[in-house]
């Protein structure tokens, strides 16, 4: 079923998920107006067309009134083939204009050469960029009276190169040179250059670069008193690095378009009627294959061999993934399939030709009325053909058409038919021979903005087949504030899906599940959005986030200290300490801890002294903490009266411990590191009455032997006399003790 739609400049985004680029398929037609089979009707001619990273589509071409004023039309679709806007270049005859440039800038910009003709051959450039949202940043018109912008490409630098013809800069001024001109970003013109000879005409349609920034031309001159094609390389600056011409002497060859494909090699399309008896007969589609130095590989021709042969004219070439190159031309043969309708001859030709020549596939698109067809390659995948016709008019009305094909030129089998059988291969001897040009340059540029709004386009359905996907995921659908989730991707996709993810104030971009957290407590809305090209799908769900408390404590304790919280011992750092809530959702503490430098200072106080601290006296046991709650000062006090001497009442020469195998005096003061015995005068006798030991050292001990003999086991008698250090400043004298020690084995 056929559907009518009409475009709006807003950029809808359908619902979709991951899909193959073969699953797009359309074939829709275009038009200002419903056909009138009365009259008199508008019409919508179309010219040129380029395809954007992003899978969008631009085309450019011609709008007429029903009065047959024509005027410009600069058109960006999605990549589904439904309007996003349309805008008018301003008046200008299509007699003349067979293709126009478009380029896109490294910013997804527009940026396109039309050419503006009052009358047959004469016409001026205009030269414009435009932002995705229609908005015109600059525009410029060139030339004086016969210039004609053919095609062009975006360069490494930013800038953008036109090829197309001139008949005022040249070395020709009664025909056309070739003209070839730079300009910046900004629409500045850096450089032009003229190729040309007299009586000739030099017309290049078609540019394209490679990676080392080369320039590629081709069209046609006049060579050996006959139209021939040319291919020329130059570099990245314009000057010439090879001309070559293509043909043969009374007949006529053209190049139409070429193509730089992935391996260096240069593919190029056009017409020739080397098969026929001069050039005023019927052309045929002509294919040829070149090195980079523009060295012949083959050069082809493919006649129509079923039904009448009226010839075939190669439009527009572009590579395709195996290698192989696709091809679109307007023929009027395949007679065999004519439909009985006035003007029936026009048909839209796709053929695939192998990298040597050989002959794949060929496809009619459409069986009347129909011409102009150029071929893009999608980002996507596949390619999008666009030209005009008027196969639903009664060939009354032009209206656009526009087809998207899979990567074998197929069309879901929408319309299209298989003519492989009905084209046989032919290798012809065409010249191949090196040109010469004259060189000139000239060409300035003035701001020229006649850009306006453009009318609304409608559009015919003719079969549209979209990429099946869908967006799905799963999630708790209740958690706490600041908990960890996994959102679990449950997605339909393929390769090629870009992810966006909303989760809630933030968004993230990785493909699959995800791991998130939500710090604001309420009801979340998480919004999973896949997108291929222009198509996207979605999947919300909201999550009830419950609160709960996140406090941050930020505290200090001193380095001699230890931090104690919940009965736990915490260290220096940042600590998420986790407290239970009623509602189950629990409070997030985080804990900011410093360890605090600081140094003790301890002083001792004997016998009633003071000490003075910041000004402040001090005579007892005093701790002196700062801010921070942090000890500064410990004080202690000393009691001077104590006698703190202990002498032990057994020993044992023998024993495994080796403090327990002598017989001395110990300190077992309160505070024995500031008490020392400073003196020491010990006897000590048997039962006997007997000094079985004497010492006058505060180091000195018994070991019980008494004349280098172990003493016997009993109970001695010990009398000792010495002092004690209190500090630095006191020292008790006079001190005495006496008392028993058993020696034991």
């Amino acid at each position: 079923m056929k559907k009518i739609n009409i475009g709006i400049s807003i950029f809808l985004f359908i619902i979709v998920n991951q899909i193959q680029a073969q699953d797009l398929y359309f074939r829709k037609y275009y038009f200002h107006d419903q056909f009138n089979p009365n009259g008199p009707n508008t019409g919508i001619l179309n010219y040129a067309i380029e395809t954007m990273k992003d899978g969008s589509i631009v085309t450019i071409g011609f709008g007429s009134d029903a009065a047959n004023q024509s005027t410009g039309i600069l058109s960006l679709f999605s990549c589904t083939g439904d309007l996003i806007w349309t805008k008018n270049l301003g008046l200008s005859s299509g007699a003349t204009n067979t293709n126009f440039g478009i380029a896109e800038a490294s910013n997804g910009d527009i940026v396109i050469c039309f050419n503006h003709s009052a009358t047959f051959f004469s016409a001026t450039m205009l030269i414009t960029r435009i932002d995705r949202q229609g908005n015109v940043k600059w525009s410029n018109r060139l030339g004086v009276s016969k210039e004609f912008g053919r095609d062009m490409v975006a360069t490494k630098d930013g800038g953008f190169v036109i090829a197309g013809s001139t008949g005022v800069y040249g070395i020709d001024h009664t025909r056309d040179d070739i003209y070839l001109l730079k300009i910046d970003s900004a629409g500045t013109l850096l450089w032009t250059k003229t190729f040309g000879t007299l009586d000739s005409y030099d017309q290049a349609f078609a540019i394209e670069s490679d990676p080392n920034g080369n320039l590629y031309l081709t069209g046609r001159l006049i060579n050996r008193g006959t139209f021939m094609g040319f291919l020329m390389k130059t570099d990245p600056n314009g000057n010439p690095m090879k001309t070559i011409a293509i043909g043969a002497e009374n007949h006529s060859t053209n190049g139409y378009d070429l193509a730089v494909l992935s391996n260096g090699d240069i593919a190029l399309t056009g017409f020739t009627t080397i098969l026929e008896q001069n050039f005023q007969d019927r052309s045929d589609l002509m294919v040829g294959l070149f090195d980079k130095d523009l060295n012949t590989k083959w050069i082809n021709t493919y006649e129509i061999a079923a039904g009448t042969d009226n010839g075939a004219l190669g439009e527009s070439i572009a590579e395709m993934k195996d290698g192989g190159l696709a091809i679109v031309s307007e023929s009027a043969s395949f007679t065999n399939h004519n439909l009985p309708i006035p003007q029936a001859a026009g048909k839209w030709l796709g053929t695939i030709i192998e990298r040597d020549g050989k002959l794949r596939k060929a496809y009619l698109y459409n069986l009347y009325g129909s011409g102009y067809p150029k071929i893009k390659k999608s980002s996507l995948g596949g390619f999008v053909i666009a030209g005009t016709s008027t196969y639903n008019t009664l060939s009354r009305a032009f209206q656009m058409l526009m087809i998207k094909t899979d990567d074998q030129l197929l069309n879901d089998n929408c319309e299209e038919l298989d003519v492989t059988g009905e084209l046989i291969t032919l290798s012809p001897s065409f010249i191949v021979e090196d040109y010469n040009y004259t060189e000139r340059s000239g060409g300035s540029t003035i701001p020229y903005n006649p850009i306006v709004d453009g009318r609304e386009i409608m559009n015919e359905v003719v079969c549209e087949k979209l990429p099946e996907f869908s967006a799905k995921f799963s999630a708790p659908n209740e958690i706490c504030q600041g908990q960890e989730i996994e959102i679990k991707d449950e997605s339909i996709t393929l390769p090629g899906i870009k992810y966006k993810w909303q989760l809630g104030t933030t968004e993230d971009t990785t493909s699959g599940s995800v791991k998130t957290t939500f710090q604001s407590s309420g009801e979340i809305p998480v919004i999973l959005t896949l997108q291929f090209g222009c198509i996207t799908k979605s999947f919300e769900k909201i999550i009830k986030v419950n609160s709960a408390i996140a406090i941050t404590k930020n505290d200090k304790y001193c380095e001699l200290q230890q931090y104690v919280f919940n009965g736990k011992i915490y260290e220096a750092g940042t600590h998420i300490i986790k407290l239970p809530a009623q509602n189950g959702c629990d409070t997030s503490m985080t804990l900011n801890l410093e360890k605090k430098e600081s140094s003790l200072i301890e002083k001792e106080l004997f016998c009633g002294d003071s000490i003075i601290i910041e000004g402040k006296a001090y005579n007892r046991d005093t701790v002196i903490k700062d801010i921070d709650n942090c000890i500064l000062y410990k004080i202690t006090t000393v009691n001077c009266n104590e006698d703190c001497l202990k002498f032990p009442n057994v020993f044992a020469p023998f024993s495994e411990i080796e403090q327990n195998r002598t017989f001395r005096p110990i300190l077992n003061c309160q505070d024995s590191a500031t008490v020392q015995l400073e003196a020491l005068e010990m006897e000590v006798y048997n039962i006997f009455g007997i000094k079985v030991f004497e010492t006058k050292s505060n180091t000195g001990a018994w070991d019980g032997y008494y004349k280098g003999e172990i003493s016997p086991m009993e109970t001695y008698i010990y009398i000792a006399e010495y002092s004690l250090r209190y500090g630095e400043k006191f020292v008790r004298r006079g001190l005495k003790q006496k008392g028993s020690v058993s020696l034991i084995k």
